[in-house]
């Protein structure tokens, strides 16, 4: 099944990139688009099975996203951001989470940042707050959110809850320099009433129990984000290949392709791919096969995934930016997608997942010192 996924993102590869800069334009994914994704699966990868959905292993949704991302960056940011939601369902009461998920069909987007604030109401909580980055937001059915609230004994406390969209509203904010067509505007609620059973608590364990839902939730967010910049990546040399196949400079006899510098850094590129991608299935694997023994995960295994999936982010927006140096004066033109390529690398390692300060807290446990497991 999930060898399937991976052919029905790769056979999509060609098809997304040629829509790539019309859906950059557009702001948002097409709706054919969403439709053979969601049909296919990629925005249910995390829900767990007994919910509807295909509880992937960590490898598996690395390399879908990878090959969405390849295609276009923005569908495979949509899937990502759509998968890691939907990982919210473990963590509601299980007959909504079942009633919420029936139809694969329905996506989820959400924000996990609680710039929310709830306020405890008999049987749930009501919520008003305001979320940025909110990918995916105009096709998605259900929106999420954190928020801050406090206890009864009122102690704050960290939750997401679940909307329905039409108790949201969309702020159109997306007038940025890449991941252009993730259509992450603002999302924001007034006094919304989220009943318990939508009401998810990360920092307890998942409700519905499986080796995936025991797998750390910003460790998945974290590698989900850092899969979408290989595939960026990936796209980038392949087009500079292409390219260089092709453009012969002035005055000069043979394509660039035979330039040894370009042979050089091509190969530094495959290289340096091959050693993202490597760490991150790696990491993946040794903490799902972890998580699938019943053992508990570790802080260290939690900073292995982060510094996998910032070296990988950054490592992938390295080989876009020479990519598109090696391009010369064919990669100013919009028509060519190196363009789209760069920009998409560098608002992908924005993320607060994959931003270099994660080393900092990576270093420092190396080191000896102390080091905070919140938010890790």
């Amino acid at each position: 099944m999930f060898d399937d996924l991976i052919s029905a993102a790769q056979e999509q590869r060609n098809d997304l990139a040629a829509r790539g800069r019309a859906i950059e334009e557009a702001r948002r994914l097409p709706e054919d688009v969403v439709s053979r994704l969601a049909k296919a699966g990629f925005f249910r990868m995390l829900v767990p099975q007994a919910y509807g959905g295909l509880e992937t292993d960590p490898r598996t949704f690395v390399n879908a996203l990878v090959a969405l991302a390849s295609g276009d960056a923005a569908v495979g940011w949509c899937a990502m951001v759509g998968s890691t939601a939907g990982l919210l369902s473990a963590y509601l009461a299980p007959d909504v989470a079942r009633e919420l998920f029936r139809d694969p069909e329905v996506v989820a987007a959400g924000v996990f940042a609680p710039t929310a604030t709830g306020k405890r109401v008999a049987g749930g909580w009501e919520v008003t707050g305001r979320w940025s980055f909110a990918s995916g937001c105009e096709h998605a059915a259900l929106r999420a959110g954190g928020f801050v609230g406090a206890a009864e004994d009122g102690a704050p406390v960290l939750r997401h809850a679940l909307f329905d969209a039409r108790d949201t509203r969309v702020h159109d904010t997306w007038d940025v320099v890449g991941l252009g067509g993730t259509g992450s505007h603002d999302v924001s609620v007034e006094a919304v009433f989220v009943p318990d059973g939508r009401i998810a608590d990360l920092e307890a364990p998942a409700i519905a129990k499986s080796p995936l839902t025991a797998f750390p939730v910003f460790g998945l967010l974290a590698i989900g984000v850092a899969a979408v910049a290989v595939g960026n990546a990936q796209a980038a040399l392949r087009e500079l290949v292409a390219l260089a196949s092709a453009k012969k400079p002035v005055h000069a006899s043979r394509p660039i392709s035979h330039r040894e510098t370009v042979q050089v850094e091509v190969g530094r590129a495959e290289a340096a791919l091959e050693a993202a991608t490597a760490s991150l299935g790696a990491a993946a694997d040794d903490i799902f096969a972890r998580t699938s023994r019943g053992e508990a995960v570790r802080l260290e295994d939690k900073l292995r995934l982060r510094r996998s999936a910032t070296f990988a982010a950054h490592a992938s927006a390295e080989v876009v930016t020479t990519m598109h140096k090696l391009a010369g004066g064919s990669a100013v033109y919009n028509r060519c997608p190196l363009g789209r390529h760069l920009r998409n690398a560098y608002v992908a390692t924005q993320h607060v997942m994959v931003q270099e300060q994660t080393y900092v807290v990576a270093g420092r446990a190396a080191l000896g010192l102390e080091v905070s497991e919140k938010g890790v």
